[in-house]
């Protein structure tokens, strides 16, 4: 399935490659976003959910610490009341009527607590074990057997008398359990409530009284759901993790299926749990006094509703967004591939022979570069193809040429040899040195087929040269040759000297009889074959020396090179020289200042014995 993809996709165009690469990388960021967006939302609704349950949590925080805080205050008010005390050190045994009014008077106080605290049920006084004053729905004050009350045998109530001056919490006891007789507690069975009590103790003198105050939980019921306004419950849980109060009124006295760390192990006061077979978000804060913790429990499911429902509208705007975007990208990638669909039928037209054809549309763009090379490309060829007949027709006028120049070699030098003996019989010196010295140029050119030939060979050549020369301009042209001995078996490419020797005779000669003098020297210097050409004739004009130069210096020949007054033998020469031995060396032509003008090659020096 792979492979076949891939294959369907390098089939394909241009433009349908484009567009699927476009696709493919919208779905690719379109999956990114949405996983990236579900995340954020479900993250974000996490920390609106935890921040508000936070706020409505330190709201009841709050509450719950001033009545802690005023529960303390009436649990230490009543702990250390002089009356009380008075009272407990009376020791009395029997109800006399100034005992009992100074209960009753025990009594109103207590009225008066529970009347100014809304959440306060009930208080209860155990007076040396033999004493309960209490203020309840039932007002009691009484005589009671030692021991007789079933909270006197709590161990909530045993904690309290161990530990006196210390406050203590308990959570599961009745109202009866506070006053009733163990054989009087059917009557009427009451309700679990929240109680502190707390002892005064003088040790060593039989004194003692605990004072207990409880309170309704559903008072705490009332204030949760008065805080807590949505439907999310909401639990109080004392110091061992029960619960005692929340928002439904339901799990009292239970504990949570699951443990609520402490901050300093959880500083963010959040977790992810389970409850009820459902993932649940618990976000809870402790109370310093008393040290209860509120707990605020948030179906997670509430926020991956939400943050579905967001990501499915964001989904569905974004494929809207991604049809929308492929027709935009469909007619600019059209147009963009305009000019390419032109310039692939103009070369069709180019393969099918039609050569010069030119694309008129060029755009400001990589396509217009591409279609400006198209086009010098397809003028280029013309013009190669041009070239190409011409060269064909001066080929076939050069190969007429040289049919008819075809001579054998042979023949031509047996011919003067036989002028040579036709001139000694008559006699005619002249005529004989003149044919001997033709035949020695001739011969290296019949016989020898080697691009190098030695210095001194080359040498030879020239001489016979200005030989021949000698005779036709008379005595007026002095050659003289300066050769040390290193150079002699140099090897150089041949006929290297003789155009340049000729440049000198035919445009450095003079019209008067005056005599041409042309020195040639050859050394050899930092391992280079210098040859110098100087004579002393009319020299060369500033703007012939540039023009010369400026041949000599281009890479490549131009029309310039074949013109009429077009220096051919110097620039043959430059261009073998550098042809053989590399473009560091060639020729120099200068004009000499007393009249006259040098030139200078230099090649690399190769002898015989090195090739």
């Amino acid at each position: 399935m792979k492979e076949s993809l891939l294959q369907f996709l390098r089939k394909g165009t241009l433009y349908r490659q484009l567009i699927i690469g476009v696709l493919v990388v919208m779905l690719v960021m379109l999956f990114l976003a949405s996983q990236s967006l579900y995340t954020y939302t479900v993250n974000k609704l996490f920390k609106v959910d935890k921040d508000m349950a936070l706020q409505t949590i330190n709201q009841t925080g709050e509450q719950l610490t001033q009545i802690g805080n005023g529960l303390y205050s009436a649990l230490n008010l009543l702990v250390f009341d002089n009356q009380i005390r008075d009272i407990a050190r009376s020791r009395h045994k029997t109800m006399t009527y100034e005992y009992y009014l100074q209960l009753k008077a025990v009594r109103s106080r207590l009225t008066t607590f529970i009347s100014s605290y809304p959440y306060i049920e009930s208080i209860y006084i155990y007076i040396n074990g033999t004493t309960l004053i209490g203020s309840t729905i039932s007002n009691a004050v009484s005589p009671i057997p030692e021991n007789s009350v079933p909270i006197m045998n709590s161990p909530f109530y045993k904690q309290i008398i161990n530990e006196p001056f210390h406050s203590f919490w308990s959570y599961g006891n009745s109202e009866p359990a506070f006053y009733l007789y163990p054989e009087d507690s059917y009557f009427l069975p009451g309700k679990d409530l929240l109680a502190i009590g707390c002892s005064y103790q003088e040790r060593g003198k039989g004194i003692q009284y605990t004072v207990i105050i409880s309170i309704d939980p559903v008072q705490l019921n009332a204030l949760l759901n008065s805080i807590m306004v949505d439907e999310n419950p909401a639990f109080l849980l004392n110091d061992d993790g029960r619960i005692i109060a929340s928002t439904s009124g339901l799990l009292l006295g239970e504990k949570l299926p699951f443990d609520i760390p402490d901050s300093a192990d959880n500083p963010a006061e959040q977790f992810l749990a389970e409850m009820n077979g459902e993932s649940v978000q618990v976000v809870y804060k402790p109370i310093e006094n008393p040290a209860w913790r509120i707990v605020k429990v948030i179906p997670v499911t509430a926020n991956v509703r939400q943050a579905n429902e967001i990501n499915q509208v964001f989904i569905i705007t974004f494929l809207l967004c991604i049809a929308l975007s492929v027709l935009l990208i469909h007619l600019w990638i059209k147009r963009c591939l305009h000019p390419m669909a032109i310039i692939c039928n103009k070369m069709t037209e180019v393969s099918q022979g039609q050569l010069g054809v030119r694309v008129d549309l060029a755009p400001n763009n990589e396509f217009g570069n591409v279609i400006r090379i198209f086009n010098d490309m397809s003028a280029n060829l013309a013009n190669l193809y041009d070239e190409r007949l011409k060269s064909a027709g001066k080929l076939r006028r050069l190969e007429i040429k040289a049919l008819r120049a075809q001579m054998n070699p042979h023949f031509i030098y047996n011919t003067l040899n036989m002028v040579k003996w036709m001139a000694f019989v008559q006699k005619a010196h002249n005529i004989e040195e003149c044919v001997i010295a033709l035949a020695e140029m001739l011969r290296p050119i019949f016989k020898s087929e080697t691009e190098l030939t030695a210095m001194s060979e080359e040498v030879a050549y020239l001489n016979n040269y200005i030989k021949i020369l000698s005779y036709r301009f008379g005595n007026l042209v002095d050659l003289s040759t300066e050769m040390d001995a290193e150079s002699q078996d140099a090897l150089v490419p041949r006929f290297i000297i003789q155009p340049i020797v000729e440049n000198s005779i035919y445009h450095g000669r003079y019209t008067d009889d005056r005599l041409l003098r042309i020195l040639i020297k050859i050394t050899v210097a930092d391992q280079d074959l210098v040859i110098s050409v100087q004579d002393n004739g009319k020299g060369i004009s500033p703007e012939r020396l540039k023009h010369i130069r400026t041949i000599l210096e281009q890479e490549q020949d131009d029309e310039t090179v074949y013109a009429d007054d077009a220096p051919v033998g110097i620039v043959n020469v430059h261009r073998r020289i550098q042809l053989h031995f590399g473009k560091q060396y060639g020729l120099q032509i200068e004009s000499l200042a007393d009249g006259g003008t040098a030139v200078t090659i230099r090649m690399k020096y190769v002898r015989k014995d090195e090739v």
